[in-house]
């Protein structure tokens, strides 16, 4: 299981506070998905379109926290909070190969 990495401040962050509710809950889902996925930040088109039922995107690339690229939208400063996909699969290595040991 992962998690999600947020600051206890998140919420009061002057990117964050003045996003409405679907918005900030936009924005959660897809560091959840781009985590489990492994994406590197990354929300594809149809994964967004499911997500969202309104055009929530735009507030989020507004605000400074969401980029739009040809495949689908990108979490700014993801790899800065998020561990990568490298850095997963590097810890998941390492405990593999620590059992196999033991």
């Amino acid at each position: 299981m992962g998690w999600v990495r947020l600051d206890d401040n998140f919420s009061d962050h002057p990117k964050v506070i003045n996003l409405s509710d679907s918005a900030f809950r936009l924005y959660i889902e897809g560091l959840c998905y781009a985590n489990r996925q492994l994406t590197d930040g990354l929300i594809p088109n149809g994964v967004y379109a499911k997500m969202s039922k309104n055009d929530d995107a735009d507030f989020l690339i507004e605000a400074g926290l969401w980029l739009q690229e040809e495949k689908g939208y990108r979490i700014r400063s993801y790899e800065e909070y998020q561990p990568t996909r490298q850095k997963v699969e590097q810890k998941r290595k390492e405990a593999r190969d620590r059992l196999k040991k033991y």
